[in-house]
């Protein structure tokens, strides 16, 4: 049997943490760009909520990347 014990603490406040997201576009031909985005870059682990339910983590590094036409 295993049993998980959630403790909500009235001072819900988390710590302040700085996360650091890059967007880049470069237009290689007329009309067609690609882009880059990289989010949370240096992949900082940090705690983004403790409420309504506890800790929740803050989203990891997330990379995403292509070309589009307009």
């Amino acid at each position: 049997y295993t049993d998980i014990e959630l403790i909500v603490v009235d001072d819900a406040s988390t710590d302040g943490s700085i996360v650091v997201d890059v967007n880049a576009e470069y237009e290689f031909y007329e009309n067609t760009r690609a882009y880059l985005a990289i989010n949370n870059l240096f992949d900082e682990v940090y705690i983004a909520s403790r409420r309504p339910s506890g800790l929740r983590p803050g989203a990891a590094r997330r990379t995403a990347g292509g070309s589009h036409r307009h």
